[in-house]
């Protein structure tokens, strides 16, 4: 429920503090402070690997597109340690290209020439030989180079190499390709990844192949791959990755262009063109968001060893582009990712260039941060504005909406249109909003259920106490208004002889274990105690919260305390205590209701003339020797309960005339001899009210005969004998009370 707008004054601190989170989730967003910067990006990758997670496609066929050739454990075992011999590399080529692969992609370099078998014999045998073998030898050298013959097998086939480069301060190896990457502007005002040094391929090697491709991958700060280049810098030269470079070759086209678009004195790429035939999409720096499909393998992989001995099926390859890799522990190319933490490095190539078939990146576009900041900006105001108007749990409601819908446009934009945008900054400011705010809703509900425990504890039982403080905006009454309400008052019969009888302290013993019970009984029956003044209970039904049978619950809670009497009698006479009764007075009718008092003392208490006649009727049962006595008004809201009609008067104090009832007991307790008592009653009572002063004083007789415990009925005769003698004619059957 909304909150009226002068209550916002007191959400001022929680509405500075929210507002600060806010601001600061922009500035972390937008100013890269160091510390809080990299708290923010480990948090965003923490969401990222979630998101990713949570959105893995439901594939379960390999992409035919792209084919892993493994050097793994069981390759290694049949073919010997790596590097193999540069024949045996020649036949893995052939017998790839031979099978119809497209492109034949190696991700590994060959920085070292291998030695030749001649060069070996000549260097420690050659003095044994005679000059001639060693003229032979000589002559046959080349034809024995696996550095040479390879190249040719490379010459032959579409391969495309793969070299590396790395930040380590050490001097370069092997050669570096002729570059296929076309960029007409400054290089220098564009952010491209920079890395001064290389390991090449050797040169033979490197000039036979058709095409080749740097494999370098940079993980972010925690160690993870989520992004791979697609261009790198050496010098003032730009180099391809191996995946582009493999699609390049596929698609048959000559060059790579880098297309950027300014910003401010810089230039930001925008994307890579292969051939004009292909945008790939990047960051400002060249990289590309690897879409990782699942848990390795994604990919078809086919061990290395069975292909050089025919044991694959053959058409796997036709078509595609094959890479070949190694999984295998000890050549130590496995990394880290979002989807799994050991995960073999060619398969990122892999996905990638399956991603360049087709499927696509997810992006982060330039105007990713601009969006950032506005949907932060948007949650937090939306956020900000519904809890400083709403209660606790239409808080807690609308916080799950915003988190849920900030969350969900994540995701649908992630899956739907493969656009990446922050997540974690959005959500944990909107969190930090959330928790202040519930913080001081919490608080705030404390303090008003203790200040309704400290305003009411006292009067009402806990259950009203709890039921105000779940629905505060009902009306207590607290501000004082006019109700239909019942009111009870209840005093103990000659308590001031009975206190003579007891010290300070055993009155006060007594005085506490009297009162707890009757509290008791009237919290049960949802009354409020409005004090005790001396040995008297006064008690209301109907406020603070409201009460439809508020006359009901009162006449049931005098009947339960009358109830009550034979054991607390039997308790006290145990303790050496006097025995104790009780009369009851209930009247109901409006009453005026409300915190009331002065400045320096306040109760929350009932007042007006109808609950004067409750306690005039309380003072009545002395007089009549009964114990409970109600007005007619409670008489007629009060069902299942055996009355007495009792007397028709006119108590001091009240000009208009009243019947007053004896509430007997519950009707399901009423015996057949009681029943016919009361009828007995009504019959003579009908003969008193009619002036038929014969009739009336003879069957009152006859009940006080009947019944002489009940000194209503020597009220009466003795009544009846006085009215005979003075009663003028026009009799109303009205009695006036002179005492109160």
């Amino acid at each position: 429920m909304l909150k009226p707008a002068s209550l916002l004054r007191g959400d001022r601190l929680p509405l500075t503090l929210s507002s600060l989170i806010l601001v600061l989730g922009i500035v972390v967003l937008t100013a890269r402070m160091p510390l809080l910067y990299d708290i923010q990006q480990r948090l965003e990758w923490f969401a990222y690997d979630l998101r990713m997670r949570l959105n893995l496609p439901n594939e379960t066929e390999f992409d035919p597109q792209v084919v892993i050739v493994d050097i793994d454990e069981k390759s290694l075992a049949a073919e010997g340690q790596w590097p193999w011999a540069r024949r045996r590399i020649a036949d893995l080529v052939e017998a790839i290209s031979g099978a119809g692969a497209m492109v034949v992609a190696f991700d590994s370099t060959f920085p070292e020439p291998e030695r030749n078998p001649i060069d070996q014999v000549l260097e420690t045998g050659a003095e044994g030989l005679a000059p001639e073998v060693q003229e032979a030898l000589a002559a046959q050298r080349e034809s024995m180079d696996g550095d040479l013959y390879l190249s040719g097998v490379f010459a032959a086939n579409p391969v495309v190499l793969g070299f590396t480069f790395t930040t380590a301060e050490v001097e370069g190896t092997g050669e570096l390709p002729a570059s296929s990457v076309l960029y007409e502007g400054d290089p220098d005002r564009v952010s491209f990844l920079r890395m001064e040094t290389q390991v090449g391929n050797l040169p033979a090697l490197q000039a036979s192949a058709t095409a080749s491709g740097f494999f370098s991958v940079m993980p972010d700060a925690d160690g993870v791959i989520r992004r791979v280049p697609t261009v790198i810098r050496h010098g003032d030269t730009l180099y391809a990755s191996l995946a582009v470079e493999a699609m390049r070759m596929v698609l048959g086209a000559e060059s790579v262009e880098v297309i950027t678009e300014p910003v401010g004195d810089t230039e930001r790429i925008d994307h890579l063109s292969i051939g004009g035939m292909l945008d790939i999409p990047t960051d400002g720096e060249g990289q590309v968001i690897v879409p990782f499909k699942g848990r390795s393998p994604r990919f078809l992989y086919l061990s290395a060893t069975d292909v050089l001995n025919g044991r694959v099926d053959a058409s796997a390859m036709e078509g595609s582009v094959v890479l070949v890799g190694t999984t295998a522990e000890g050549l130590k190319d496995l990394r880290a990712t979002p989807v799994q933490a050991v995960y073999p490095g060619v398969e990122v190539h892999a996905t990638t260039i399956s991603a360049l078939f087709g499927s696509g990146f997810p992006v982060r576009p330039a105007w990713a941060l601009g969006a950032d900041v506005a949907v932060l900006a948007l949650s937090g105001i939306a956020a900000i504005v519904l809890f400083a108007r709403l209660g606790l749990l239409w808080s807690i409601f609308a916080a799950l909406l915003l988190l849920g819908a900030v969350a969900g446009l994540n995701f649908w934009l992630w899956s739907a249109k493969q656009l990446v945008l922050s997540l974690a900054a959005p959500v944990l400011s909107l969190l930090a909003i959330i928790l202040v705010y519930l913080g001081f809703r919490f608080l705030e509900e404390a303090r008003s259920r203790r200040g309704l425990k400290e305003a009411f504890g006292q009067y009402v039982p806990a259950t009203l106490v709890e039921e105000m403080f779940h629905d505060p905006d009902k009306d207590f009454g607290f501000e004082g208004e006019s109700r239909e309400m019942s009111v009870l008052f209840s005093d103990i019969r000659g308590f001031t002889t009975l206190s003579e009888k007891l010290d300070p302290q055993g009155l006060k013993q007594f005085l506490n274990a009297y009162f707890t019970p009757i509290t008791e009984i009237i919290f049960r029956k949802q009354g409020t105690i409005d004090k005790y003044v001396g040995d008297m209970v006064m008690a209301f039904w109907g406020a603070p919260l409201r009460d439809h049978a508020h006359a009901q619950n009162a006449v049931e809670t005098a009947l339960a305390m009358l109830d009550a009497m034979p054991k607390m009698r039997a308790d006290f006479g145990a303790r050496g205590w006097p025995e104790v009764d009780i009369g009851i007075g209930i009247n109901t009718g409006p009453m005026n209701v409300g915190d009331m008092g002065s400045s320096f003392r306040r109760a929350y208490t009932v007042i007006g003339d109808a609950v004067n006649l409750g306690s005039r009727l309380e003072s009545l049962t002395k007089y009549y020797g009964v114990r409970l006595l109600v007005s007619d008004s409670t008489r007629a809201a009060v069902t299942g309960v055996a009355f007495r009609r009792l007397d028709r008067v006119q108590v001091k104090g009240k000009s208009e005339p009243i019947e007053i009832h004896e509430a007997v007991c519950l009707s399901s307790q009423l015996e057949a001899t009681l029943a016919a008592e009361l009828e007995a009653h009504e019959v003579a009572l009908d003969a008193y009210f009619a002036g038929e002063w014969d009739t009336a004083a003879d069957r009152f007789t006859a009940l006080a005969s009947a019944f002489p415990e009940r000194l209503v009925y020597g009220v009466f005769v003795e009544r009846v004998a006085e009215l005979r003698q003075t009663q003028a004619p026009g009799w109303d059957g009205v009695y006036a009370h002179t005492a109160k």
